[in-house]
C-alpha cells in the first residue's frame, strides 16, 4: 500500500530531487531503517527549501547584490545544507515569515536529523519519522520566500489569468493548500488582500474570481473567521454579492440575524427569491418574521423564478413544498386575490403575474380568483403583462378556462323559487 505521506509529496510542487530524496525516505521507513527514513525525509525537505530560495525573487529586506550571494551559498555541494539552516535561523534578517515556535520546531528536527546522523544515543522510532511527516504536511508551505502570505495570493492571480491558467481549471489545489500556509493571526490581512484581487471596478466581485470565495467558505477550518471578516460594515455588500452569485452559500451566515433581515429588507431582483428558498431552508428567518418577509417579496420582487422558463430556476417540487408549509401561498392568495392587489394596482399585478399562474397551476381555480382576474380586463389601468399571460395560459389549459368561465356565470334561481 502506498504511504500516504509519499501520495502527497506527488501531489505537491517539490523538484525531481527532492521528491527522489522523500521516495528513499519511503523504502526505509517500509524497512524499518528509521533513522535513514529520518534523515532522507530532513534532507528532501531541505532540498524544497534550497531549490524555493533559488527560484523566488529578491525579497523586500535585500538588496540585489546581496541576495544574489545567499543564492549562491545555496550552490556548494558541501556547505548547502548548512546554509539553509542559518538562513531558515536567520531572525535578524528572515526571509520566511516564521513565528518562534515554528523556528524551534524546524530546529528541534535539525537536532534529530543530527542524531541519526552521528548515530548519537536518543532512540529514533517510526513515531519520530511519522511525526516529521505531519510537521511537514501542516508547514512546508509556511517555508515561502517573502512570506506564504504574498506566495498565495500571486498564486491566485496567476489561476485568474486567463494566459496562465485554462479556463476548465479548479482552484481547489490551491485554497486547500491555505490552512497551511495563512496562520490564524494573517488571516485578516490575506482576506482584504483577496478582496482587491477579486473585485471589480464595476461590481462588487467578479464574477470570474468567484470561485475562491465559495471554496474558502467551503473549508471548515477558516469558515468562521471569513464569516467574521464579511460581517465588517464595510465588508457586508462584498458578503451579498457572493450570495448573489450563489445562493447556496447564504447558509454559512447562521447566527447573523441583522445581516440576514437587512438583506431580505432590500430584496429587488429576481434572483432574490432564489436567496429567501435558500433562508428558509436553512431556517433563518425567524417564523415570526415570515409574513413581514414574504409581503415584501410580494411588494418588491418581479416573480419570475416561477416561471417555467426562468434563467434563476425554475422552482422545484421540493421548493414548492417548502413554500406551501410556511404560508407563502396563503399569504398570496390572500393579497392576490382575496384583496384584489392584482387588479386595484397594476405594478403588483404584473409584478407577480408567473405567482399567479403557479397559484392556479396547484390550486386550482376557484369563485374569488375568477372574479379579481376578470377585474383585471375592466380596469381602466389594467395589469396589462399578467392579462397577456393569463390569456396565452387559458389557450393551453382550456379546462381551467372552461372553469373559469363556469365559476362566473350567474346564478339561475330554481323554479319553484321564480313562481314564488
Amino acid at each position: 500500500m502506498k504511504i500516504p505521506f509519499l501520495k502527497w509529496t506527488e501531489e505537491q510542487n517539490f523538484s525531481e530531487e527532492a521528491k527522489s530524496l522523500f521516495n528513499e525516505s519511503g523504502e526505509c521507513y517500509k524497512a524499518s531503517a528509521y533513522r535513514a527514513a529520518l534523515l532522507f525525509s530532513f534532507l528532501g525537505f531541505q532540498t524544497v527549501i534550497k531549490d524555493r530560495i533559488l527560484e523566488a525573487r529578491t525579497p523586500k529586506n535585500y538588496k540585489d547584490g546581496e541576495w544574489s550571494q545567499l543564492q549562491k551559498s545555496l550552490l556548494d555541494d558541501d556547505s548547502w545544507d548548512a546554509a539553509v539552516i542559518t538562513i531558515v535561523n536567520n531572525k535578524k534578517k528572515p526571509i520566511f515569515s516564521l513565528n518562534e515556535d515554528l523556528i524551534n520546531q524546524y530546529m528541534y528536527w535539525k537536532n534529530r536529523r543530527n542524531d541519526c546522523a552521528h548515530a548519537k544515543g536518543n532512540e529514533v522510532g517510526d513515531a519520530h519519522v511519522e511525526s516529521y511527516w505531519l510537521f511537514l504536511k501542516s508547514n512546508s508551505l509556511k517555508f515561502r520566500v517573502n512570506g506564504s502570505k504574498d506566495y498565495i495570493l500571486e498564486q491566485i492571480k496567476e489561476f485568474y489569468d486567463p494566459n496562465l491558467t485554462p479556463p476548465n481549471a479548479s482552484i481547489n489545489p490551491l485554497v486547500s493548500q491555505i490552512p497551511h500556509s495563512i496562520d490564524r493571526k494573517d488571516l485578516e490581512g490575506f482576506l482584504q488582500d483577496l478582496k482587491e484581487i477579486t473585485a471589480s471596478s464595476f461590481t462588487i466581485l467578479n464574477s470570474n474570481k468567484s470561485s475562491v470565495w465559495f471554496e474558502l467558505l467551503d473549508l471548515e477550518y477558516y469558515s468562521k473567521e471569513i464569516i467574521k471578516f464579511l460581517m465588517l460594515k464595510e465588508n457586508e455588500p462584498f458578503a451579498i454579492a457572493i450570495i448573489n452569485l450563489n445562493p447556496n452559500y447564504v447558509k454559512y451566515f447562521q447566527g447573523e440575524s441583522s445581516f440576514i433581515r437587512s438583506m431580505w429588507n432590500n430584496f429587488y431582483s429576481p434572483n432574490d427569491y432564489r436567496i429567501l428558498l435558500n433562508l428558509i431552508k436553512n431556517n433563518l428567518i425567524p417564523l415570526e418574521e415570515l409574513e413581514e418577509c414574504y409581503t415584501h417579496m410580494f411588494n418588491h420582487v418581479e416573480s419570475d423564478l416561477f416561471s417555467e422558463n426562468s434563467v434563476w430556476g425554475p422552482i422545484n417540487e421540493l421548493e414548492l413544498e417548502i413554500l406551501k408549509d410556511t404560508n407563502f401561498f396563503n399569504l398570496f392568495y390572500t393579497k392576490a386575490f382575496k384583496e384584489s392587489h392584482i387588479s386595484r394596482d397594476f405594478n403588483w399585478g404584473n409584478r407577480n403575474k408567473y405567482l399567479v399562474i403557479k397559484y392556479i397551476e396547484e390550486f386550482q381555480m376557484d369563485y374569488d380568483i375568477a372574479l379579481v382576474i376578470k377585474d383585471c380586463e375592466h380596469r381602466n389601468y389594467p395589469p396589462i403583462h399578467l392579462n397577456k399571460l393569463l390569456i396565452d395560459f387559458f389557450k393551453q389549459h382550456s379546462e381551467i378556462e372552461d372553469k373559469y368561465k363556469e365559476l362566473l356565470l350567474p346564478e339561475i334561481p330554481e323554479e319553484s323559487n321564480m313562481l314564488e
